[in-house]
């Protein structure tokens, strides 16, 4: 009996491992698909030729795009020597996005112990509702108030390119699992009323590889279309500049956490998500046609 009982767990775990196996055997999210229609839509900018060779050089191309008024959005593409599979982890892993690690690079936040995945980000928290994932952040620049967001989240792999898209709530909601030492920025907070934006993730296409194994890396478009509240004509050039220091920050930080994804599941999640995680990777790697292990 007792020698059942030691058995029960690892039997459990083999046939965690075989199910998640089985489910992605199924390579059809892998595909891609042109025609996609995405939740939120992306200006078709061309790429210069300089910024095709920006892009092989894996260095990220950033612009702010017009959108309305004098406001302009923040569009980054870059490719990053980590699989598809891993980058959409980091950005799903939203219960994560504030935390600190003093290894990020600086991110221009008021204090130095407060680099996070997604800059200027003090604090944050995840809650479902209806279903949908909902993610609340405080986010603290230098010369604003801060700005405190409640953001319904968007996922979609039904074929490259996956997007994560998100849209702000009119109702502050997550804000209740907010962390107490940061209470002083809570209360002196303004909630935006327009945060809207995604990932697109997908593997690098043709036109950007120099050699076969360069399909496992990843191409990100990254956007987001923000109205700060406030005296627009004041905030203007700083949420201008918030922007297009904050994008090559969350390059620098995909980087980081993509090549110690691993390590951050041991840390922060359960052992069966890591098995989960690399049941995708292979999966996907053998959907590229390479073998499943690198």
């Amino acid at each position: 009996m007792r020698r059942t009982r030691r058995m029960f767990p690892l039997v459990v775990i083999a046939c965690f491992v075989f199910i998640a196996a089985f489910v992605y055997a199924d390579d059809s999210i892998f595909r891609l698909r042109p025609d996609k229609q995405f939740t939120q839509p992306i200006p078709d900018l061309p790429l210069t030729a300089e910024q095709v060779e920006t892009l092989k050089a894996q260095k990220p191309v950033c612009l702010l795009v017009p959108t309305r008024g004098e406001l302009k959005a923040g569009f980054m593409r870059v490719i990053l020597p980590v699989d598809p599979v891993t980058i959409w982890w980091i950005t799903q892993d939203i219960e994560h996005f504030h935390l600190n690690d003093p290894d990020y690079p600086k991110t221009g936040s008021l204090s130095v112990k407060r680099r996070s995945l997604m800059p200027y980000v003090f604090d944050g928290a995840m809650c479902v509702i209806d279903g949908r994932r909902h993610l609340y952040q405080l986010v603290v620049a230098p010369f604003v108030a801060p700005r405190v967001y409640s953001l319904a989240r968007y996922p979609d792999r039904d074929g490259f390119p996956w997007e994560s898209a998100w849209k702000g709530a009119k109702e502050l909601v997550c804000s209740e699992k907010r962390d107490p030492a940061f209470e002083k920025y809570f209360k002196k907070a303004v909630q935006p009323p327009h945060n809207n934006g995604c990932w697109r993730v997908q593997p690098v296409p043709e036109r950007f590889r120099t050699k076969p194994e360069d399909a496992l890396m990843t191409y990100i478009q990254y956007y987001v279309d923000t109205h700060p509240g406030g005296n627009i004509a004041a905030l203007t050039p700083i949420v201008n500049k918030s922007t297009s220091v904050g994008m090559p920050n969350i390059h620098e930080n995909l980087l980081y956490q993509g090549l110690r994804w691993e390590e951050h599941l041991r840390k922060y999640h359960a052992p069966e998500e890591l098995e989960r995680y690399r049941a995708e990777v292979r999966a996907f790697r053998k959907a590229m046609g390479f073998s499943e292990q690198p």
